[in-house]
C-alpha cells in the first residue's frame, strides 16, 4: 500500500507544507464541515463514498478552518485503488505504511519512542515483514497514550481488504493509544475496523455516500465555478440524476463550460457521456481481475443485486467475488436484507461499457436475470429483464406461468406497473396457435390488457385468438410444481396455467358484456384452481375473489341463499387480502341483497352502507353491482331500516326494469301454490283446487320455504308480501 505522508496545519491553519487535495477552487461544504468538527471529538470518524465523492476535498477543506480539536498529522493511501489487495499481492510492505504514519506523527508534533524508548522522530528502519508492525505500533500507541492533548490522524484513502495487516494494526492502535488519538478514516468502502462495534459504543461518525452528495444549493455553486449558470429546475434535474455525485457534477459542468446550449446538455446528461465512462473505467474497472471486471459490467445491467443473483447473472467463479466487491466499493449502496444497487450514475457508465466491449451481448445477463427473479417471485423485476432482453413472449410467459393475469386484470392493489404492460402488449399475431405456442401467452396478457383499458371487443378478439391453442383437455391431477417454465414436465402444467387465464380473464369479460355468462367461466375457472398446488395461489387471492364474487351472486339468483353466503363470504375476505376495493364493494352489494332477500333489512342497510363508504370506490350507474344497490335502497327505505332517503331512492329509466325483478325466482307453479297457502288451505285443499298430488304439493312448499329462506307457512307468506310476491295483505 503506498503512502505518502504530508504535514498539515495546528489549529491555526498555517503552515509551510500543502495539504493534499485537488488544486484549484472548491465548493464549501460548512454542513459537512461542521459534522465533521462534531465527530473528531469522539475517538473515531469515517468518511465512506464511491471514487469522485469529494472525502478528500471535504477533509482539506476541514483541516484549513481550524475545526480540529488538535494538530492534524495526514497519511494518503493508494491502497483503496483499483487492483491493491492486500499485502503481498504486489502492494508495498504494511512496515512502510507504519513508517510513515509514525513520520506524519512526529510531523504533527507527537513524540514517538525509539526502540530503546527515548523519543525520536520516527524516521528509523523500516521492516518489510507483517510481523515487523507489532514493534512501531506498540511505539506509537505508547507515545500516544502518554500524551495529554488530542491529536487528529487522517487516513485518506484506507484500503478495505479484510484481515490485513495494517488493518489489525490501526485496530490495536486504536485499543492502545487511549484518548488522545482522534482518528479519521476515508475509504471507497467499509474499512475493516470493527465499525459494528465502535457503532455500538457510541464512539463511532459516518459520512456515507449519501451525506456526501452534494445538493441543488452546492451544485450551483460548483457549476458557478465552472462559469456555467442553470435554472434552478435544472440544476433540480441534473442533481437528482447524478444522485449529487460530485465527480459527475464536475464532468457535467466542464462539459457544459463547452457548450452552446447547456440547459439542453444538463436535460441529457448520465452516466453514458464519454468523459464519465472514461472516468468510471480508470477508477473503478482499471486494474480489477478479470472476473471481477465481468461481475462489474453484466451485473450493472440490474436495477437491484443481492449474492445470489449475482452469481447467476455473471455465470463462473465471478459471482463469488461479490461480497468483497460489496464491501470494498461504496458505489453498491446497501437497499436492505442483503439487496444492494448501483450509483446511478456509475451503473449507467458501466452499462454503456459493458454495451461497447460486448455490443449486443447485454440480452444474456438480462435473461438470466429474469429467470431467476421469476423462480423467486419477483415478477416485475423479471418482466422488466425480459423485455430488457427483447423477449416479450417470454415476458408474457412469466405472467401468465406466475398466475399474475390478475394484476394485468387490475384485480389487485400491487398491479404490474402500467408501462411496463403497455411495453408487454401487442396485438396477437395472425393464424392458429398451437397449446405450446408463445403466442397464447401473449394472446391472453394481450386479452387482459385490452380489458383493463375497458377495450372490450380487443379484449373479445384477443381471448379469441387464443382460444383454439387451450381447447384440449386440462390436467386431471395436481400441476407440476416446479420452477421452470420449459421443458416436457412442465408441458401440463403450463396448459393448465393458460387455460386457468383464459377462464379468469372470460370470467371479467363476460361481467362486462353477458352476465349471464360469467357464471360459466367462473365455474371453468374454480375447477382449474383446484388442480393447482395450494402454495401456489398463497399469494394470488384476486383470482378467488372474483370467482367467488361472481359465482355467489349467481346462487343469489338462482334462490340458493347459503351457497350464495358461503361463496360472498369467501370472496370479501379474499378480495380484501388482494387490496381490490371494488370487488370487496361488490361482494359487499351481494351480501346485502342476500339479508334483503331474508328479510333482514337492518343487516341490509349495514352492509349496503359499509359497501359505500370510503376508502372502497363509488358504486356508478356504470358498475355491475349498480342495480342491485338500488333495490337494496329501496327495500331497506321501504322496510323502515335504511334512512328515509331511501323511499325515494327507487331506480330510474333503464334499472328500474332490472331492479323490479325479484330476487327470488318462483316458478309459476310455485308462485301458485304461494297464493294457495297465503288462504291458510290445507296441503290436500291446494292439491284439489289445483288437480295435483298432495306429493306434488309439498314437493313446491319445500321449494318455496328454501328459494324465502324460511321454515314455516307463516313465514313464506310475510316474506312474499315482503318482496311484493304476493299483494299486501287487506
Amino acid at each position: 500500500m503506498g503512502c505518502s505522508a504530508e504535514r498539515t496545519p495546528l489549529r491555526s491553519g498555517v503552515g509551510r507544507d500543502p495539504l493534499p487535495g485537488p488544486a484549484g477552487r472548491s465548493v464549501p461544504r460548512p454542513r459537512l464541515v461542521a459534522r465533521l468538527s462534531a465527530g473528531v471529538l469522539g475517538p473515531l470518524t469515517v468518511l465512506v463514498g464511491p471514487p469522485g465523492s469529494g472525502k478528500t476535498a471535504l477533509l482539506r477543506e476541514w483541516a484549513l478552518t481550524g475545526g480540529a480539536p488538535g494538530p492534524v498529522a495526514w497519511v494518503t493511501c493508494d491502497g483503496g485503488a483499483p487492483g491493491n489487495g492486500a499485502y503481498g499481492s504486489g502492494a508495498e510492505p504494511p512496515g512502510l505504511f507504519w513508517h510513515r504514519v509514525a513520520r506524519a506523527l512526529s510531523a504533527a508534533g507527537v513524540a514517538v519512542p525509539d526502540r530503546d524508548g527515548t523519543a525520536a522522530p520516527g524516521t528509523g528502519p523500516v521492516p518489510g515483514r507483517p510481523q515487523d508492525c507489532l514493534l512501531p505500533v506498540a511505539r506509537l500507541a505508547e507515545g500516544l497514550a502518554a500524551r495529554g492533548a488530542p491529536v487528529v490522524l487522517v487516513l485518506d484513502g484506507f484500503p478495505t481488504e479484510a484481515g490485513s495487516p495494517c488493518a489489525a494494526g490501526v485496530l490495536s492502535l486504536l485499543a492502545h493509544a487511549g484518548p488522545a488519538l482522534r482518528l479519521v478514516v476515508a475509504a471507497r468502502g467499509d474499512p475493516p475496523l470493527h465499525l459494528h462495534r465502535h457503532r455500538l459504543a457510541g464512539g463511532l461518525t459516518e459520512l456515507r455516500t449519501g451525506a456526501l452528495a452534494f445538493d441543488d444549493q452546492e451544485a450551483t455553486a460548483l457549476l458557478a465555478l465552472h462559469g456555467t449558470a442553470l435554472p434552478r429546475r435544472a440544476v433540480a434535474s441534473l442533481t437528482r440524476r447524478t444522485e449529487g455525485w460530485a465527480a459527475g457534477l464536475s464532468l457535467a459542468a466542464r462539459a457544459m463550460a463547452r457548450q452552446p446550449d447547456p440547459e439542453r446538455y444538463a436535460a441529457q446528461f448520465s452516466g453514458a457521456d464519454e468523459e464519465v465512462v472514461g472516468y468510471v473505467v480508470e477508477e473503478v474497472l482499471d486494474g480489477r481481475p478479470a472476473q471481477v471486471r465481468r461481475l462489474l459490467l453484466t451485473t450493472s445491467v440490474l436495477d437491484r443485486v443481492n449474492a445470489a443473483l449475482a452469481d447467476a447473472v455473471a455465470g463462473g467463479r465471478a459471482g463469488r467475488h461479490f461480497t468483497a466487491l460489496v464491501r470494498e466499493n461504496a458505489f453498491l449502496e446497501a437497499s436492505g436484507q442483503g439487496w444492494y444497487r448501483y450509483h446511478r450514475t456509475i451503473g449507467e457508465a458501466l452499462r454503456k461499457r459493458l454495451d461497447e466491449e460486448r455490443p449486443g451481448r447485454a440480452a444474456g445477463p438480462h435473461r438470466r436475470a429474469a429467470a431467476w427473479l421469476g423462480d423467486h417471485g419477483l415478477l416485475a423485476d423479471a418482466v422488466r429483464h425480459a423485455l430488457a432482453a427483447d423477449d416479450r413472449p417470454y415476458a408474457h410467459r412469466l405472467i401468465v406461468h406466475h398466475l399474475a393475469i390478475g394484476q394485468v386484470l387490475g384485480l389487485t392493489a400491487g398491479r404490474l406497473p402500467r408501462g411496463l404492460l403497455a411495453a408487454t402488449a401487442r396485438p396477437p399475431v395472425t393464424g392458429p396457435l398451437t397449446p405450446a405456442d408463445d403466442s397464447t401467452e401473449t394472446a391472453l396478457v394481450t386479452a387482459a390488457s385490452a380489458l383493463a383499458d375497458g377495450d372490450v371487443p380487443a379484449c373479445a378478439a384477443a381471448l379469441a385468438h387464443a382460444a383454439g391453442a387451450l381447447a384440449g383437455p386440462a390436467t386431471d391431477g395436481p400441476a407440476a410444481n416446479g420452477t421452470s417454465l420449459g421443458g416436457p414436465a412442465a408441458d401440463g402444467d403450463r396448459m393448465l396455467r393458460n387455460r386457468l387465464a383464459y377462464a379468469v380473464i372470460r370470467t371479467q369479460l363476460e361481467r362486462y358484456r353477458d352476465p349471464a355468462a360469467a357464471p360459466a367461466a367462473a365455474d371453468d375457472a374454480r375447477r382449474l384452481l383446484a388442480l393447482l398446488p395450494r402454495e401456489a395461489l398463497a399469494d394470488r387471492p384476486e383470482l378467488r375473489a372474483l370467482v367467488s364474487l361472481v359465482r355467489g351472486s349467481a346462487e343469489l339468483r338462482r334462490g340458493r341463499p347459503a351457497a350464495a353466503e358461503s361463496a360472498l363470504t369467501a370472496g370479501l375476505k379474499a378480495a380484501g387480502a388482494a387490496g381490490n376495493g371494488a370487488l370487496r364493494r361488490d361482494c359487499l352489494i351481494e351480501l346485502a341483497l342476500l339479508a334483503a332477500v331474508r328479510g333482514r333489512f337492518r343487516a341490509a342497510a349495514e352492509l349496503a352502507a359499509t359497501a359505500q363508504r370510503p376508502p372502497l370506490p363509488v358504486c356508478s350507474p356504470a358498475d355491475h353491482s349498480h342495480a342491485a344497490l338500488q333495490a337494496v335502497r329501496a327495500w331497506t327505505g321501504l322496510a323502515g331500516a335504511g334512512p328515509p332517503a331511501a323511499r325515494n331512492g327507487l331506480p330510474r329509466g333503464g334499472d328500474e326494469d332490472r331492479a323490479r325483478e325479484p330476487a327470488v325466482a318462483l316458478s309459476r307453479r310455485e308462485l301458485d301454490v304461494l297464493a294457495h297457502l297465503a288462504r291458510t288451505l290445507t296441503t290436500e285443499e291446494i292439491a284439489a283446487e289445483l288437480q295435483l298430488s298432495a306429493n306434488t304439493v309439498k314437493t313446491h312448499l319445500k321449494s318455496v320455504y328454501r328459494k324465502l329462506c324460511v321454515t314455516r307457512r307463516s313465514a313464506a307468506v310475510r316474506r312474499a308480501r315482503e318482496l311484493g310476491l304476493l299483494p299486501p295483505q287487506p
